[in-house]
């Protein structure tokens, strides 16, 4: 992955996401996080709710830009273990790049969703308040 302003190393963390009381993941996660923010404390066996609240925690930044593609594809293999389908099966794609206030890369993340257990929502605001 290339992005202005990141280093060649950066870290990576994987993990599933399951529904209240399911036993087979409904998503699959992978993120990249620059080497600025390495030192989040994210071992093997962790669980916690999203890695960019990690590095907002750690380093005083928030997150100030989600830049989302969204696509349908065909279920990878080593995907379609966790998710419980079959290897090209229809999954949901989210790409997503999440930058600081200043436009620093904080992160980017790639999951695959199961589209029979999702549902996205989007309600977006530009400027002022609600």
């Amino acid at each position: 992955y290339n992005h202005r302003g990141t280093s060649r190393c950066w870290l990576s963390c994987a993990g599933n996401r399951y529904l209240f009381g399911q036993t087979v993941a409904y998503t699959s996660t992978h993120v990249y996080v620059p080497d600025r923010y390495r030192d989040i404390n994210v071992h093997a066996g962790d669980r916690f709710q999203a890695v960019f609240r990690r590095i907002e925690e750690r380093y005083d930044v928030s997150v100030g830009r989600v830049k989302q593609s969204i696509s349908a594809l065909r279920c990878p293999q080593p995907t379609a273990e966790k998710l419980g389908l079959n290897e090209g099966d229809p999954v949901i794609s989210i790409i997503a790049e999440l930058e600081d206030t200043k436009g620093q890369l904080m992160q980017v993340a790639s999951s695959y969703f199961d589209p029979a257990r999702v549902s996205i929502k989007s309600n977006v605001q530009i400027g002022g308040e609600c």
